[in-house]
Order: C-alpha cells, then structure tokens, then sequence
C-alpha cells in the first residue's frame, strides 16, 4: 500500500488534451507528423510536450526523451508498447486517450 501511495503521488495530473497529444505523438515519426494528424501546429504540439516533461519533472520524475515519456506513459498506464506499435496514429481516437484517471494512474473500463 505504501509502494502504491508513492506510485500515486509521482504521477502527473495530465489533461485529456495532454493525453491524447502525447500519446499520438508517441506513435508517430516526429512533432510534425503528429501536428498534422491533430490539425494543429508544430510548435502546439511541442508547447503540449513540454508541458507534459514540466510535469514529470515537477512530481520527481524527469522524461528529457521520447523513450523517458514512452516508458512513464506505460508506468502510469496511459498506453501500452502494443497500442503505440500497433495502432500507430489511430490511438487518438483509442479509449485510453479519453478515459485515462491521473488519480488511479489507470485507464478505465
């Protein structure tokens, strides 16, 4: 329970918005690539990850690369290695970009 206290407490509290540029852009090649997925600019989805890595560091758990936010989106439950590598830009529209609960760190039923 202490162990779960302490995961609970690093975690994020990310926005829906948050979450789903995150984790589209974890399935794309590039900023780009995902901007244009999202009909968004470049630099939105640049200011959205940012947001995302102040975050992870303010709660004690810096991601500086791609590969630190995958590995802390799959701590926290936010997408699994096989949605990112099987679905690829249709996550946008995967459940688990709109029903993930930063509190339980889980996505929901």
């Amino acid at each position: 329970m202490a162990i779960e206290a302490r995961n609970m407490a690093g975690r994020p509290a990310l926005s829906k918005r948050e979450i789903e540029v995150l984790i589209l852009w974890l399935a794309c090649d590039s900023k780009q690539q995902a901007a244009r997925r999202l009909f968004v600019s470049e630099s939105t989805v640049h200011t959205h990850v940012t947001r995302i890595r102040d975050k992870y560091r303010v709660v004690g758990r810096p991601a500086p690369t791609k590969i630190a936010l995958l590995i802390r989106a799959i701590e926290d439950g936010i997408c699994t290695l096989e949605e990112i590598a099987d679905h690829g830009g249709d996550l946008l529209h995967h459940p688990s970009a709109t029903t993930y609960s930063p509190v339980v760190g889980r996505k929901s039923a």
